[in-house]
């Protein structure tokens, strides 16, 4: 009879809205661009995609703060995304926009490199391949905790599409946390 009275305890503890979890904020911040060739193809702004990939996956579990309201508080505090590698400002804008999480990263490496061939008297081999690593870092706004912190790879042979699968690659493991 004592277990009965557990076990139904339990379902109803779990069955309670208290026992389902609650939607988590997610909020993506503009990437920092460490690389030199970043720029070429708006590697900082690629956040906008990383928003998209997560609010296509996220169903019930996620919100995802649209980026440009994202940017709109980082502007009316005079932040940029190297400001945010503190966990202060982090919670500051976190805050700010409503987000469980906030998600900050930044480019290592976006390269393209271009490898020829001579092979006299026969045309040279052209071989390009490009690489992307973006590390992100997820912290939890209440607690400090981090949730997060990782490093995405994409190859390809052209750099934005490199950067896109690191991206990917990034939006599968939040998803699954």
């Amino acid at each position: 009879m004592k277990h009965v009275a557990l076990l139904t305890l339990a379902i109803f503890i779990l069955a309670s809205p208290a026992g389902a979890q609650a939607t988590r904020v997610i909020a993506v911040v503009d990437f920092a661009d460490e690389t030199a060739d970043g720029h070429l193809i708006g590697a900082s702004k690629l956040s906008g995609e990383l928003e998209r990939l997560l609010a296509e996956r996220a169903g019930e579990r996620f919100r995802v703060v649209p980026v440009d309201q994202v940017r709109a508080a980082m502007r009316e505090r005079n932040l940029g995304p190297r400001d945010l590698f503190g966990p202060n400002r982090q919670i500051e804008l976190a805050t700010a926009v409503g987000a469980t999480w906030i998600v900050t990263g930044r480019w290592m490496h976006l390269d393209t490199d271009i490898e020829v061939i001579d092979r006299p008297p026969l045309p040279p081999i052209v071989h390009r391949s490009a690489a992307a690593v973006l590390e992100i870092r997820i912290l939890e706004a209440s607690t400090r905790r981090v949730v997060l912190n990782d490093s995405f790879m994409g190859q390809s042979f052209i750099v934005r599409f490199a950067a896109q699968q690191a991206l990917w690659r990034a939006a599968e493991a939040i998803a699954r946390l």
